[in-house]
């Protein structure tokens, strides 16, 4: 190459070199990861200020976890913090030491013990329940009817979380003025057709395409475009969000969809809120309802319409092993999804509960205890349906086991199950087990493989 540099091209390349690094380790985390660790980092640098000490930990890996173990039980006991709120702050802990050559530092086997000892302390709290297309319509109803400006732009986003599925982080902010740019949908990601063909003038338009340009499982940014047509009944995504359009007509392109004239946008507490006042009118647990309660009832109300497994999880972006076998939905299917999710009638009849601490997902039927839960006899025409067998809780690994069988191979099983219902679950179990670490978990399995799953009289 020439021989060695000059001392200063050296210190030149070395500056292109450290300034090369440096991007390439901000581009290793999502923004909104970042923000997290930062701000788990900045909590644990307060509790180290209060004892006079550093919050970089140099000691012998001991005294290190001594000193975390002050830190969990001074936020998990003294503050009563959640597990999940703890264990956040010790991931954000741990990225800052190895970011700054120090190492690991949370693993050992002290702090493993202590954290499983307050997830159990904690108790366990079961995921938000879906908005059904009724609730939704209810909330239209009262919205509308207001006549605020900022009422129609929370309609609007409901109705289009709950119609394209979407995370509370893509289309609003997290807390007054604060969102992630990178991922919230701007008014540019919406293109507007009409007969299939792209229109400028959006109060024609008989279908909507969104550009979701990044979202929790994507951190590439690939990107992701759907469409919805309008469903022609009263419950209508394409309607709302030419509303929430029109009424942003003076915004910028680069604007967020959701943010009003005067600089307002919807937060996720809002959504939450209308959710819960909603709940709460109609007689339902407001505080089982949240913002994601809009993504679970865009895909209950498919599921419920007879969608496949793989339509699902292309129209809501789940990531699976079947993700690649999307190209099934055909453009007859999509150009009805709008109307069966706007039509779609169930009825959620089972709440979810939160539990007392040590309470146990078995506490909700004493079956479970025996490895056992009621069972059904699916069709066997709906590959995409899963039969949920059993969900049991091993106390020795403090996890939860969900042991399922997919409808297509019951033919292939059914005629050889033994009569004795204990031999009956052990010959199912053979066929497909999912090991989950907390309830939570069982509930996000449901909502990314869909299965009616009966406990007892409760069905989810």
């Amino acid at each position: 190459m020439g021989g060695p540099l000059s001392p200063g091209a050296l210190r030149s390349l070395r500056d292109r070199l450290d300034t090369a690094k440096a991007v390439l380790k901000e581009n290793a985390l999502a923004a909104s990861t970042h923000t997290k660790y930062s701000s788990a980092f900045r909590t644990w640098c307060d509790f180290r200020e209060l004892l006079g000490k550093d919050p970089y930990l140099r000691g012998d890996p001991r005294e290190n976890a001594e000193d975390l173990l002050d830190f969990i039980a001074y936020e998990g006991v003294l503050r009563s913090l959640k597990h999940g709120t703890v264990q956040g702050y010790l991931t954000g802990v741990r990225h800052y030491h190895v970011d700054a050559g120090l190492g690991d530092v949370t693993k050992h086997p002290r702090i493993t013990a202590t954290m499983k000892g307050l997830k159990k302390a904690s108790g366990v709290s079961m995921q938000k329940r879906p908005v059904t297309p009724q609730m939704l319509m209810f909330i239209q109803d009262q919205l509308r009817a207001s006549g605020e400006i900022l009422d129609l732009f929370l309609l609007g986003g409901t109705v289009m979380s709950f119609f394209f599925m979407l995370r509370a982080s893509e289309y609003c902010a997290s807390s007054p003025g604060i969102c992630d740019l990178d991922k919230i949908i701007r008014r540019k990601d919406i293109r507007w057709k009409r007969n299939g063909r792209y229109i400028t003038h959006f109060w024609m338009a008989d279908e909507v395409e969104i550009h979701i340009r990044s979202s929790k499982t994507d951190q590439v940014g690939a990107g992701a475009f759907r469409t919805m047509k309008a469903s022609g009944e009263t419950l209508c995504v394409v309607k709302a969000m030419q509303e929430v359009f029109a009424l942003g007509l003076t915004m910028e392109d680069s604007a967020p969809l959701l943010m009003t004239p005067t600089g307002i946008m919807i937060t996720r507490e809002m959504v939450s809120d209308l959710l819960k006042k909603a709940a709460s009118d109609l007689g339902e647990p407001s505080d089982e309802f949240a913002s994601h309660s809009l993504r679970r009832g865009g895909a209950t109300a498919l599921y419920s319409k007879g969608y496949s497994r793989e339509e699902i999880m292309y129209m809501g972006r789940w990531k699976s092993d079947v993700w690649l076998r999307y190209a099934k939905m055909t453009q007859h299917k999509l150009s009805l999804a709008a109307r069966d999710i706007a039509t779609a009638s169930y009825t959620l009849a089972g709440a979810s509960t939160t539990s007392s601490p040590r309470a146990r997902r078995s506490d909700l039927n004493p079956d479970l205890d025996r490895g056992m839960s009621a069972w059904f006899d699916p069709d066997p025409k709906d590959p995409g349906t899963f039969v949920l067998i059993s969900v049991e809780h091993d106390d020795d690994e403090d996890k939860l086991l969900a042991h399922y069988i997919e409808v297509s191979v019951w033919d292939r099983v059914k005629h050889r199950i033994p009569a004795s219902p204990r031999a009956r679950v052990r010959e199912l179990r053979k066929h497909h087990t999912v090991h989950v670490s907390e309830p939570r978990e069982v509930e996000e399995w449901i909502a990314a493989y869909p299965v009616l799953l009966h406990l007892g009289e409760r069905r989810y």
